[in-house]
């Protein structure tokens, strides 16, 4: 099974999953650039979620909350 990990600017939990499929699971994986079209050479990709979007919208949420009440 290949797998390929999604590299996206600025991310660095791609070289983590990266090193999970090499080392533990053992599975021969390659890094693709987020801007590929073509993933027909992988049987599974992974790609990060949005985590720091998340973390922003909630902070903006609690602060409207705390500055209306």
């Amino acid at each position: 099974m290949k797998f390929g990990v999604i590299v996206f600017p600025g991310s660095n939990c791609d070289h983590d999953a990266y090193h999970v499929v090499s080392k533990h699971v053992g599975q021969p994986v390659d890094f693709i650039w987020h801007k590929e079209t073509d993933l027909s050479g992988y049987d599974a990709v992974i790609a990060r979620h949005k985590f720091q979007s998340l973390i922003k919208n909630e902070s903006e949420d609690e602060r409207q909350t705390a500055a209306v009440n």
